[in-house]
C-alpha cells in the first residue's frame, strides 16, 4: 500500500487507502492544481467555491473528498447537481468508478428516463445522488424520495452553465428543501454576478479557490483559425474532414437545425458522423454519446448545451462552425479537447469581419492564435496517394495476378498507375480548388490589426460625425480625397433650413473585376410554403472565368435650398415638434439610354400639423396633383 501511495502522489491529501487503489486503477498519478488546493479544504469541512476551466479535473476534485466522507448509512449523504443529462451520466460513472473499491452506491436522477426506477435506486441505499435541477425539484416537491432532503454535502457543478440554461430559480427552490446544517461546494468555469450572489446566499463563509491561469489551463490546446467567406463554410468543413488528419472531432453549431443539416451533409459525403442536440430522446442521446466515445463515429455535430460536460479524453479536434456568441462559450468549447494531459486542437471558421471578435475571445481563453489554411484539392490528392500507397505496401499480394499479367498489353508500372487512378476515382474531391480568403486580402489585414479603444480609426472624431457609424466620415475640403466634396454650406436648426452654396461632383474611377472559374455543388433541398412544397434537386455548376470592366463616371448635383414646415408628432407618452420650412427643387434632366425625362422645377409648402399616433390611429393622405412627364 505504501508503494501505491508513493506512485499516485495523492498520499499527502489524506484520502482513504481504498480511494488510492481506485485512483491507480483509473490511471491517476499526480493531482491537478485544483485538486491539490480543494481536496484538503473539503476534508476539513469548509464551504468552497472552485473556479477552474473545463478539463482541469474538477469532478475528481469534489468527488474524492465526497466519497471519503461517505458513511454508507443507507440514506443520501452526498447530492451533486449538474446542468445536463450527459454531464449527470458522466459524473455518475466517474464517481462509481472511484468508489468501486468502497462499494459505494451512486444513483443518477434526470429527465427523459423512468422516474420510478430512479426512486427505487435511491431507496435501495444510494449514498451519492447526481441529479439535474428539474427532475430533482420534482422529487423534492412531490416528497417521493424523502432521503433527498438529508444530504450533509451538496455540490453544484458547472454553475455558470446552469445560469445560462435558466436553472437559477430552480436552484434557489431546491435549497429550501435541504438542511441548513450542511457543507456546500460550488464549481464553475466562470463567476458571473448572479452566480456570485447565489454563492453568497447558500454558502457559509466560502473559501474561493482559483485554478492556474487560463494560459496554463490551455497549454495543451493549439488554438487555430481559418479565414473564409460566408458561403464557403460547408465546403471548408468537408475539406477539413477529407484531409483525414483528425482522429475524433466535435463540430459545434449554434442551432439544432444547423446540427441536423450538417450531419446530413457529412453523412452523404461518406463521413461517420452523428448529431447531438436537445430535441433527441434521452435514449438517442446516450446512444450517440456512446458511439462517439467508443469510436464507432468519428465526428460529433453538436450544440453548446448538448455537448456541455462531455468528458471524452481522446477528442483530437474541436471545430467551431460559427464563432460562439460569447467568450465563455468559446472557453467551454475548446475545453472539450486537450484533456487528461493529451494534446488537442481547436479550429474556428471566421469571416474577415469576425476576426476582431475572435481575438477578444482568445484574450480571455489565453494561449496564442495561429492562422491555418484549408487544404486545396491538390493537397488532398497528394495525401490520398500517400495513404493508398501505404495501404498497398501493407497489403498481402494476390498471386493470381501473375496469370493475368501476360494477357495484358502493358507493363507493370502502367498497370500500377491505372489501378491507383481507379482507386482515387472512387473517392472524388468535391468543391473548388481552393477555399478561404487570401492573407493579403484587405479586409483580413484590416481586421487583424489590434487597436485599443481610443486607437480605433475614427474613434476620436465620432462625436463630430455621428456616433451611430462605426468609423467617422472624414470631410475633405479639397480634391485630395477619393470623393471631392465641397465643404461650403450651413444648416439653421431653428428654421430647419440648409443652404448649400455650391454643387458637388463625385468622380468614380474606372475599375476591373476578375472572377475566377470554379465548380459549385448544390445539395438537394425542399422548400415548404403554406399549401405548397418545392423540391430542388442536387446539381453541379461550372463557372468560367470572366472579367467585368466598370467605366469611370461623373455625377453632378446642383445647388439648392430646402425649407421644412413645422410639425408636431405625438406618440403615447411623448411629443415631438418639427419647425416649418420650405423646399425648393431645381429642374433636372435624367438621361437613360434611348430615353430622356424632364422634371419641372417646383416649390412645396407644408404647413404645421399635429399628428397623433396611437394603436388605433387612422392616417388620411390628401389628394395631390402630379406633374405630367414629358418623354
Amino acid at each position: 500500500m505504501d508503494n501505491l501511495v508513493e506512485e499516485t502522489g495523492f498520499s499527502n491529501l489524506g484520502l482513504k487507502a481504498e480511494l488510492l487503489v481506485s485512483l491507480k486503477k483509473a490511471g491517476f498519478k499526480e493531482p491537478s492544481p485544483i485538486q491539490k488546493e480543494v481536496i484538503p479544504l473539503i476534508l476539513e469541512g469548509c464551504d468552497v467555491i472552485g473556479q477552474a476551466q473545463t478539463g482541469t479535473g474538477k469532478t475528481a476534485a469534489f468527488g474524492l473528498p465526497a466519497l471519503h466522507s461517505v458513511q454508507q448509512t443507507g440514506e443520501v449523504e452526498v447530492l451533486v447537481i449538474t446542468p445536463t443529462r450527459e454531464l449527470t451520466s458522466q459524473v455518475t460513472e466517474e464517481l462509481y468508478k472511484l468508489g468501486s473499491t468502497m462499494r459505494i452506491k451512486v444513483a443518477s436522477v434526470y429527465g427523459g428516463s423512468s422516474i420510478q426506477k430512479q426512486i427505487e435506486a435511491i431507496k435501495k441505499g444510494a449514498s451519492v445522488v447526481v441529479a439535474t435541477p428539474g427532475r430533482l425539484l420534482d422529487l423534492l416537491q412531490s416528497g417521493r424520495a424523502p432521503s433527498l432532503t438529508k444530504p450533509s454535502l451538496v455540490i453544484i457543478d458547472e454553475a455558470d452553465e446552469m445560469l445560462d440554461m435558466g436553472f437559477l430559480e430552480d436552484l434557489q427552490a431546491i435549497f429550501e428543501y435541504l438542511p441548513e446544517k450542511r457543507q456546500t461546494l460550488l464549481f464553475s468555469a466562470t463567476m458571473p454576478a448572479p452566480i456570485q450572489a447565489l454563492a453568497n446566499k447558500i454558502l457559509n463563509h466560502p473559501i474561493l479557490v482559483k485554478a492556474a491561469s487560463s494560459q496554463t489551463s490551455n497549454a495543451d490546446i493549439a488554438q487555430c483559425y481559418c479565414v473564409i467567406s460566408e458561403i464557403e463554410r460547408d465546403e471548408a468543413v468537408i475539406r477539413l474532414f477529407e484531409a483525414q488528419t483528425m482522429d475524433k472531432a466535435i463540430l459545434f453549431c449554434k442551432t439544432k437545425k444547423e446540427v441536423d443539416r450538417l450531419w446530413q451533409v457529412l453523412s452523404k459525403r461518406g463521413h461517420a458522423a452523428s448529431a447531438l442536440h436537445g430535441d433527441l430522446e434521452q435514449s438517442q442521446r446516450e446512444t450517440v454519446t456512446q458511439n462517439f466515445r467508443s469510436g464507432n463515429c468519428r465526428i460529433l455535430v453538436a450544440t453548446d448545451v448538448a455537448a456541455r460536460g462531455l468528458n471524452i479524453v481522446d477528442v483530437s479536434h474541436v471545430i467551431n462552425f460559427h464563432i460562439p456568441f460569447d467568450p465563455d462559450n468559446y472557453v467551454h468549447r475548446i475545453g472539450r479537447t486537450g484533456r487528461a494531459g493529451r494534446k488537442g486542437t481547436s479550429l474556428t471558421l471566421v469571416t474577415p469581419r469576425e476576426l476582431g471578435k475572435l481575438f477578444r475571445f482568445q484574450q480571455k481563453a489565453g494561449g496564442e492564435l495561429e492562422r491555418v489554411y484549408i487544404p486545396s484539392k491538390q493537397d488532398i490528392r497528394k495525401a490520398q496517394v500517400q495513404r493508398v500507397i501505404k495501404q498497398v505496401v501493407e497489403q498481402t499480394p494476390a498471386y493470381e495476378i501473375s496469370a493475368v499479367l501476360p494477357t495484358l498489353d502493358m507493363d507493370p508500372a502502367t498497370l500500377a498507375g491505372k489501378l491507383l487512378g481507379w482507386i482515387l476515382d472512387q473517392n472524388p474531391i468535391h468543391g473548388p480548388e481552393t477555399i478561404g480568403v487570401l492573407e493579403n486580402d484587405s479586409l483580413v489585414q484590416k481586421s487583424s490589426k489590434s487597436f485599443s479603444r481610443d486607437e480605433r480609426p475614427g474613434r476620436r472624431d465620432r462625436g463630430n460625425a455621428g456616433g451611430g457609424r462605426r468609423f467617422a466620415r472624414q470631410r475633405n475640403d479639397g480634391p485630395s480625397g477619393k470623393f471631392g466634396r465641397s465643404a461650403a454650406g450651413k444648416f439653421d436648426r431653428s428654421s430647419g433650413k440648409f443652404d448649400r452654396a455650391g454643387g458637388e461632383t463625385f468622380d468614380r474611377p474606372a475599375k476591373s473585376f476578375d472572377r475566377p472559374a470554379g465548380s459549385f455543388d448544390r445539395p438537394a433541398k425542399t422548400f415548404d410554403r403554406p399549401g405548397k412544397s418545392f423540391d430542388r434537386p442536387a446539381g453541379s455548376f461550372e463557372r468560367s472565368a470572366k472579367t467585368f470592366d466598370r467605366p469611370g463616371k461623373s455625377f453632378d448635383r446642383p445647388a439648392g435650398s430646402f425649407e421644412r414646415s413645422a410639425k408636431t408628432f405625438d406618440r403615447p407618452g411623448k411629443s415631438f415638434d418639427r419647425p416649418a420650412g420650405s423646399f425648393e427643387r431645381s429642374a433636372k434632366t435624367f438621361d437613360r439610354p434611348g430615353k430622356s425625362f424632364d422634371r419641372p422645377a417646383g416649390s412645396f409648402e407644408r404647413s404645421a400639423k399635429p399628428s397623433d399616433r396611437s394603436a388605433t390611429a387612422t392616417f388620411d393622405r390628401p389628394a395631390f396633383k402630379k406633374a405630367k412627364k414629358k418623354y
